[in-house]
């Protein structure tokens, strides 16, 4: 009776019968992700046991992450004991020695141990990139005796193999043991198959080492990978191409009639052809020479970068080059920019600290006659973050870098050093040459607060110049950031008041609050504290709390503020942040302490069902009480975005309907008589 065959999870390769061994070629992370997490899905849903071995290229915390991600139940899996994730280094080695032995034996041990406990076979998966050239040669002629081991088992295996860590003579070595192996291809998954191997019976499989051992076996499986592996081969003879495969064909877009016989130089980029063609005269002497980029050119004209090996090899009594080659264009492009990553700040665009302390270094070592230290410190930029998230401090700090950047020269190094610092190295300057820069920064700051009133920009500065042979330049960059906070001290508490009205400014600017609103609720305040015969130091701070209390909608959405219909409960929940928002701008604002927990209370109701802490009658502070019968009759008396004012007649029946349920109904009293005296 013909085995039931197993899923895979590939589309590439479906479902396959116990007993299969076969093999992937990968590229990146993520190829080899393809490939085993559609596997042990497939896996862990029928029932078998499952085992990743891991390698240095994705390490077991990596690979549980990894496939995590993409099953939810990874987690029940772990804990059913049905998966397991080992390290290469515990599965394959013992006191450090590699041992294949050892191998077979806990997989053989693995898959009667999954039998006995219920599941139907073992599926595992090893990556093996991290194998020598040695041990691949040793594990291939272990593959070809132990395969016919585990074809008496129910087992499905698969070893990945990375071709950034594998050769093409080494690919051919062990693609001649799997029955199938995987490739990707122009972002695509395509099957090479050992056809020998599947129609040969299992009284056949005795002798398949000795059969791939024949010629013809040796041709046909190399034609074949030859003409599916992802990278360029050809060989080169008399400096003429000569055998071509196809991937050559399709990334520089030329038909085999127009390359083979051709110059191959011809196909390098003009300027790169000098040092191309040293390098094969080298090669041709027998010289070593390490793998090299150049770039070529493409039959429409696009210019792009190739990475290519090169071995000289006998043929017939004449020396050619065997050549292995890959596009690397957007390898390149990425590894560019990680390299500028590592170098710069990914807000600002300007160089991060690890560069300028290499400048430093570097300007320490330099014949310049002296060299100058800027350090600058952005003013309130904690404040900005904690009172109105972090957006508007990235903006602040882009702003910041580019006031600072424009007064400087193209290649003089600034940076951001810290999270509100940046830093400027000046070679050959004295100390009138950065007064002159630290004033173009101050100008620069000026021109740009004038444009943005509603949150200006505020920088302490502080500098240190000295001479470049004085060694570690870290102290005169200590001496500057020292100076620059002597200025902080100095700024640090204007500067916050100025935040604070530019945010009251930006209330206005957004028509949420007037002069004229501010103007008739200090008025009605102050009236309505005289009738209930408040001390005049209270009606002061009552006043303040007037014109004050809604700060904190500073960091609530224009579109809940403006909204012209009912607000939904997720948007309610978020206007109702303002009152704590304001507290926190208060308690950091020696002039604002005194009403901070006054608006932080503004909203509470006399049945103490307002928020945020649900206070009711006199818990809640008298000046909270008046400003809430105040705050209600002004929003009731005048225009608003959804409706027109009401009558003071029709307001003040409101304030009476309410009285004992959101306001003190003395307090309400006291107001009527306000209002209509």
């Amino acid at each position: 009776m013909k085995a039931r065959k197993r899923k895979t999870g590939l589309g590439i390769l479906p479902s396959v019968p116990w007993d299969t061994h076969f093999c992937a070629f990968y590229k990146t992370k993520q190829d080899l992700a393809d490939i085993l997490i559609p596997y042990f899905t497939a896996g862990l849903q029928s029932n078998e046991y499952c085992i990743l071995v891991t390698s240095g290229l994705l390490d077991a915390k990596e690979a549980e992450t990894l496939i995590g991600e993409s099953i939810p139940d990874l987690k029940y899996y772990l804990e059913r004991k049905q998966i397991e994730i080992v390290s290469y280094l515990d599965w394959y080695f013992v006191d450090d020695i590699f041992n294949l032995e050892k191998a077979m034996e806990v997989l053989n041990k693995r898959h009667n141990q999954a039998l006995a406990l219920g599941f139907e076979g073992l599926r595992i998966a090893g990556d093996m990139s991290w194998l020598s050239s040695k041990q691949i040669k040793d594990l291939c002629s272990y593959e070809k005796d132990s395969n016919k081991d585990i074809l008496k088992n129910k087992i499905l295996a698969v070893c990945t193999y990375s071709l950034d860590h594998c050769q093409v003579n080494q690919a051919l070595d062990i693609i001649v043991n799997y029955r199938y192996a995987l490739v990707r291809r122009d972002g695509c998954w395509e099957k090479v198959e050992n056809f020998e191997y599947r129609r040969m019976d299992k009284k056949l499989r005795k002798g398949v080492v000795r059969y791939y051992a024949e010629r013809r076996r040796a041709e046909a499986i190399f034609k074949n990978l030859f003409n599916n592996l992802p990278m360029s081969i050809y060989l080169i003879k008399d400096g003429k191409f000569g055998f071509i495969n196809p991937v050559l064909l399709r990334e520089t877009g030329y038909q085999e009639s127009e390359l083979l016989g051709s110059n191959a130089l011809n196909l390098v980029y003009p300027k790169d052809r000098k040092a191309v063609r040293e390098k094969a005269i080298k090669i041709l002497k027998g010289e070593s020479v390490f793998p090299y980029k150049y770039r070529y050119m493409t039959k429409n004209g696009e210019l792009r970068w190739r990475a290519e090996t090169v071995a000289a090899v006998y043929c017939k009594g004449t020396r050619i080059m065997l050549c292995t080659s890959m596009d690397i264009t957007e390898v390149k492009e990425i590894g560019e920019q990680l390299e500028y990553l590592s170098l710069h700040d990914s807000l600002t665009g300007l160089y991060n600290r690890a560069y300028f302390e290499e400048e430093m270094l570097r300007f320490g070592e330099s014949r310049f006659s002296s060299i100058g230290i800027i350090a600058c410190d952005i003013d309130g930029l904690k404040f900005i973050n904690d009172k109105l998230g972090h957006s508007y401090g990235d903006n602040i700090l882009t702003a910041a870098s580019q006031m600072i950047k424009n007064a400087f020269r193209a290649g003089d190094v600034v940076a951001r050093v810290g999270g509100d610092e940046f830093a400027v190295l000046l070679p050959n300057c004295s100390d009138e040459t950065v007064r002159s820069a630290c004033s173009r920064i101050k100008n620069n700051i000026e021109i740009y607060n004038e444009k943005n009133v509603q949150l200006p920009l505020s920088i302490s500065m502080g500098f240190s110049v000295g001479k470049s042979n004085s060694g570690d330049l870290r102290n005169l960059f200590r001496e500057a950031e020292n100076n620059m906070g002597r200025e902080k001290l100095h700024r640090s508490r204007s500067a916050r008041s100025s935040i604070v009205q530019a945010l009251m400014k930006t209330l206005e600017v957004r028509d949420f609050i007037t002069e004229d609103h501010a103007k008739r609720m200090e008025d009605l305040v102050t009236g309505l504290a005289e009738i209930v015969s408040m001390p005049d130091n209270q009606i002061t701070d009552l006043r303040l709390l007037a014109q004050f209390h809604d700060i904190g909608k500073v960091g609530i959405s224009d579109s809940i503020l403006f909204k012209p219909g009912p607000l939904t409960e997720e948007e309610i929940k978020s206007m109702r942040q303002h009152t704590e928002i304001g507290h926190q701008i208060a308690l950091s604002l020696p002039e604002l302490v005194p009403i901070a927990d006054w608006i932080l209370k503004h909203h509470e109701w006399w049945n103490g069902k307002g928020y945020p802490l649900g206070l009711a009658g006199q818990e809640i502070p008298v000046e909270c009480r008046i400003l809430s019968v105040v705050d209600a009759y002004d929003a009731m008396t005048n225009d608003r975005p959804y409706r027109k004012a009401l009558r003071k007649e029709d307001a003040l029946m409101e304030l009476r309907r309410y009285a004992g349920i959101q306001f003190d109904p003395i307090v309400v009293d006291c107001f009527q008589r306000l209002v209509e005296n």
